[in-house]
């Protein structure tokens, strides 16, 4: 049958297998590639989340989610790299590591005086590995997230040290450079790098360890300076066992609660009897100052800083004048690393504050002065000693003169008290009336010695605060702010005081009391002198020699003359 005999059906019916037959030949030919699977709907890549607009009614809940939401970004993983390096000045070597807990790990104070006595470095501040100069943003309104931010170090060099703490929102820079003398400036740069401003309290806190060197009195304190008011505190004032005068600054402290003293503060640290650290803000003061001691006794003072606000983008400065060494009190009242500051408030004078000030200050500067003539600070300290016995003179004589008068009218009193036994009115009376007459005064004894109790307190402290003694040799003794190893000065000032007491003339007869006191007092002294430093025994052994030979010029003489008048009468 010819196609065009066809009808329509059947000629539609033969086109349509053909084309079926031509589409199966060519997938047969050429397979289709099989498309990739699918996980569902779910798995089809989403819009980005546009930011919710939040509109609570607690306008800090609002920050608070506005910010989590601004800084919702997952910041690179950090990997902490572990630096140390040291920091050489002209007189002062720094210690400082990225370690945390504190920049500084060791202090050296460069001069041969500050050497250790086996050539090692002295560790005059801090013990163990413990550090100091510790920066901290704690407290109420903290928005700082840096505690699990390592910190790195991106500049050191022979003077300078920076160290750098960032988080995806915040970054923290510190800058510690040595700058004069023992004197450095720290600098720390708050910037905030998230959309929002963010709040902080800087806090920063310095370390000082407990001493090593068990005959050394050396009292350990934390310092705060609040405009007139001087807050300090040793290792006795954080709950430890009482006073202890003959240990290393507190043996038996152990923590106690915190101490807080919320005022204006100008500068905090802490210090021995001889070194210091302080940290001076510039341009601005702490809101207070902490103080405690650690489990170990290491002391700690921490400057309070108030709260701050820094807006996105922006940077907060801080800048700190740092003193860290001996208290030489030129170096203390010329710090320039901030102006118009004076340090000299460091020294510790002792319970009598402004007297043994004023009256230290000048013995020093006549120890000092002497020093310049001899060069043996020991000598200089024997010279001072003489000046001192010099001027007490005058209270001296007229001590001896009434002893002597109260010698010589003794019978008399005895006969009075024998006659007057039984009224005691009568007798006061009589005893004034015979003394007066005599010229002899029984309270003259001990206006002496009242009067050089300051005297001895006031070199006591003067001669803790004498940095230029710290190491010096004199004689046997290796130092003469640390006790005599040997206790050769304080037992032989011991038995020459007790010489002394026997050239005076001897109290009354029926004195039991009297005779007893000149017995114990060189066994007192004796005693107080075996633990205090042997600068202070050198003095009290040059005066009691002096007095000795004062005794031998003065009453043995007159005690001749009176024999010889009895002898003619």
């Amino acid at each position: 049958m010819a196609l065009e005999d066809m009808s329509f059906t059947q000629r539609m019916l033969i086109f349509s297998g053909l084309s079926l037959l031509m589409i199966t030949g060519w997938n047969l030919a050429f397979p289709p590639v099989p498309p990739e699977e699918t996980q569902g709907p779910e798995a089809a890549v989403a819009p980005e989340k546009s930011a919710e607009v939040v509109k609570p009614k607690d306008p800090e809940t609002a920050d608070a989610k506005v910010i989590a939401a601004a800084e919702d970004v997952a910041a690179p993983a950090q990997v902490f790299e572990r630096r140390e390096g040291k920091l050489v000045g002209d007189k002062l070597v720094l210690d400082v590591t990225n370690a945390g807990q504190g920049l500084i790990s060791n202090i050296e104070i460069l001069g041969e005086q500050f050497e250790r006595a086996d050539g090692e470095v002295a560790d005059l501040f801090l013990l163990g590995n413990h550090r100091t100069l510790e920066l901290q943003f704690d407290g109420d309104g903290n928005q700082l997230d840096l505690r699990d931010a390592p910190q790195h170090v991106t500049a050191l060099d022979e003077r300078s040290v920076t160290v750098s703490q960032s988080s995806a929102s915040a970054e923290v820079t510190q800058r510690l450079t040595l700058t004069e003398g023992y004197e450095a400036e720290y600098v720390v740069t708050v910037t905030n790098k998230g959309p929002v401003p963010k709040t902080h309290r800087l806090n920063l806190v310095t370390r000082l360890g407990a001493s090593g060197e068990e005959d050394r009195y050396d009292i350990h304190r934390t310092l705060c300076s609040q405009g007139e008011e001087m807050e300090d505190r040793d290792t006795t004032d954080f709950g430890g066992g009482g006073c202890n005068p003959f240990g290393g600054g507190g043996e038996d402290a152990v923590p106690g609660e915190e101490q807080r003293s919320m005022a204006p503060t100008q500068w905090t640290g802490v210090s021995t009897n001889f070194f210091a650290q302080v940290i001076v803000p510039d341009g601005f003061s702490g809101v207070g100052c902490a103080m405690n001691t650690e489990e170990d006794r290491t002391q700690y003072s921490t400057l309070l800083g108030g709260k701050e606000t820094v807006d996105p983008g922006a940077t907060r400065t801080y800048r700190f004048g740092l003193f860290l060494g001996p208290k030489f009190e030129n170096d203390l009242m010329q710090f320039g690393a901030v102006e118009g500051v004076s340090l000299k408030r460091a020294i510790d004078w002792g319970w009598f504050g402004s007297l043994s000030e004023v009256l230290g200050g000048w013995m020093l500067s006549m120890l000092r002065w002497f020093y310049s003539l001899t060069g043996i600070w020991g000598l200089a300290i024997i010279l001072l000693t003489v000046v001192v016995r010099i001027a007490m003179l005058p209270l001296t004589l007229k001590q001896m003169k009434s002893m002597k008068a109260m010698k010589v009218i003794q019978p008399e009193l005895t006969a009075l008290k024998e006659k007057y036994k039984d009224d005691k009115m009568k007798l006061n009376q009589e005893m004034q009336a015979a003394m007066s007459r005599a010229g002899a005064n029984p309270l003259a004894g001990c206006l002496p010695l009242l009067l050089q109790f300051p005297v001895f307190i006031a070199l006591y402290a003067s001669l803790q605060a004498a940095v230029e003694l710290y190491h010096v040799p004199f004689l046997w003794v290796p130092d003469l702010t640390s006790q005599d190893p040997y206790y050769i000065l304080p037992l032989a000032m011991g038995a020459v005081m007790y010489l002394q007491t026997k050239l005076q003339p001897t109290p009354a007869a029926d004195n039991e009391q009297a005779k007893m006191m000149q017995t114990l007092m060189p066994v007192i002294f004796t005693v107080m002198m075996l633990f205090l430093p042997a600068g202070l025994t050198v003095y009290i052994f040059a005066s009691t020699v002096i007095g000795v030979i004062q005794t031998l010029a003065i009453v043995r003489p007159q005690a001749n003359d009176d024999a010889a008048q009895a002898e003619a009468s």
